[in-house]
Order: C-alpha cells, then structure tokens, then sequence
C-alpha cells in the first residue's frame, strides 16, 4: 500500500483533489454520493483500492432514534452528534454486523477502514469487538485497515495497513500523555513492528497550533526522545487538518 488518501467530504470532489490523486488507497464514508453509486474509480481510474469507513461502535443520533431507539447506550458523543452503541445489546450487534457486510458487499469495495479501536469503552468490551469483526469477516474476503485499537492487533488477521491518529509526542505536553505513548510504544507497537515488518503503519498528525514551545525543556526533550524511537519505526506520517470535513480533506 503505497499511499491513503482520506475523503470524508460529500461534496462532489474538487478537481485539485482529483489532479493530485496519484494512485494509492481511498478512504470515503459510504453514503457518499460516488459510494452508493459505485463510481470513485470513474474519477480515480489510479485508485489501487476503496475503503469504506466503518465505526464499530458509534452511530449518528438521528440514526440511533430512526433506527434503534431503545437498545442499549453506552454514552453520547455530543461533539460529534453521536450514540455509543453497547455491544452487549445484540440487536446493536447485528445492527452494527450487518451494516459493515452491507459495505463489503459493494463490488467497489476492498475493504473498511476501523475507527475508535482504542476508545475508553474497549476495554470494558473488547471480546465483543472482536467477536464482532470476525462475523463480519466470516463469509468475506476483505480486509482492515484500523485506527489504532493497539489491544487488538495480534487477535486480527485481516490488517491490510495501521494508522495512528495523533501518536504524536510533541502535541500533547502533559506527563500522562507521554507516559501513555511512551508505554504504547514499547508494549504495542515495537512489538507488533517486529514481527510484522511489511504492515504498512503510518502516524495521523494534525496541522494543529500544538504547545512543544511552551513545553518545560525536560518534557521538550523527552518528547523528541520518544519521537526518534518512533522514526526508527520507519513510519509514514501524514498530515490533515483538525477537521475532516473540510478542504484538505485527503492524506498523503
């Protein structure tokens, strides 16, 4: 996988966009007008492969009342106008499991994109999650790619590439964010590096106004201790805008 190129626009997609596509993976929401018509690839002859973007969990709140109602929540995601689905309800596990197969079952379709893998809530459900992406994968060919979820990787099979959204040192000044993506890093992804050299793995890093300045010296330099260890990972970091929605909405 030479490059991912996020759309998470519904907008038809502006020629710039289409001018710079120079071959690699897409990743686009499903109800995008182009996906329900099966139609990217009239655009993107040099696309290699579509990915559809699946939430395992998550579901829009006006979804969750036409469609749902009164299965069980975990939480609101109010930023994002979102229910939390509890996977212990098995009607939102079938919800959930049939929606992902609606998808792969797309002729254009090679695979779903995993996001929040490694939410608070995974823990707590993390044998229903994989449970969850194996009946999906049952019947079917396709594979992942996913969005962290560092507690799952050596339970899938099926990972075609990993993006780490925010893995980044230098964004996140607090002593307890670098704790986290120091251990991370050496309990999960060296680890999962080494004994699987050719998974393609790359760092999501916003173009954000981030605090490295105004760090204490000591955690400036344990911030770029840690990110040297990370590029010796050999991954590719992509860069997008905070929001996705808006224009660059691609990653390269």
């Amino acid at each position: 996988m030479s490059q991912i190129h996020f759309y998470y626009g519904l907008d038809h997609p502006p020629e710039t966009f289409i001018e710079n596509f120079k071959g690699g993976t897409l990743v686009t929401q499903p109800y995008h007008p182009l996906s329900l018509k099966d139609e990217w690839r009239s655009y993107l002859p040099e696309c290699s492969k579509q990915f559809y973007y699946f939430n395992c969990y998550k579901i829009s709140i006006a979804e969750y009342q036409s469609l749902l109602k009164n299965t069980l929540i975990h939480s609101y995601d109010l930023k994002w106008d979102s229910v939390i689905l509890d996977l212990k309800d098995p009607i939102n596990f079938c919800f959930l499991r049939n929606r992902a197969e609606e998808m792969l079952l797309k002729k254009s379709c090679d695979g779903l994109f995993l996001d929040d893998l490694d939410c608070h809530h995974v823990a707590q459900n993390k044998d229903l999650l994989l449970e969850l992406i194996k009946s999906i994968k049952k019947n079917l060919e396709q594979k992942f790619i996913v969005n962290r979820g560092f507690e799952l990787w050596n339970e899938m099979h099926d990972i075609e590439a990993i993006v780490l959204e925010s893995f980044v040192p230098e964004q996140f000044p607090e002593e307890k964010d670098l704790d986290w993506i120091e251990f991370t890093l050496n309990t999960s992804l060296k680890p999962f590096r080494e004994n699987n050299p050719s998974t393609p793995i790359s760092i999501l890093k916003y173009d954000l106004k981030h605090t490295f300045d105004n760090m204490p010296q000591i955690s400036q330099d344990r911030a770029h201790r840690i990110t040297c260890e990370i590029e010796k990972l050999n991954l590719k970091i992509m860069t997008a805008t905070e929001r996705l929605d808006q224009w660059p909405m691609y990653l390269s």
